[in-house]
């Protein structure tokens, strides 16, 4: 209905909508690039390490340890 009385709006919507996506997958692999040049690892590790001792697993992570567990599995498929 609305397209019938502002057809012009039509393509501005899904000219938004691609932008969108245009500035979210470049986000992404603005990340990929930056953790590819790490060596896949994240640079605020080193980040980290200044202001701790502990080095188990997974220390660097801002999570609980219940969700750390499962990110790769609830986050992949987000990003895919």
């Amino acid at each position: 209905m609305c397209q019938q009385h502002f057809p012009h709006q039509a393509g501005h919507d899904l000219a938004g909508r691609l932008r969108v996506a245009l500035v979210l997958n470049l986000i992404v692999l603005g990340e990929a690039a930056i953790l590819a040049a790490n060596r896949w690892r994240c640079p605020l590790t080193d980040v980290a390490t200044r202001y701790t001792e502990d080095r188990a697993d997974k220390f660097d992570v801002y999570l609980p340890l219940w969700l750390d567990r499962y990110d790769k599995q609830v986050l992949s498929p987000q990003i895919a």
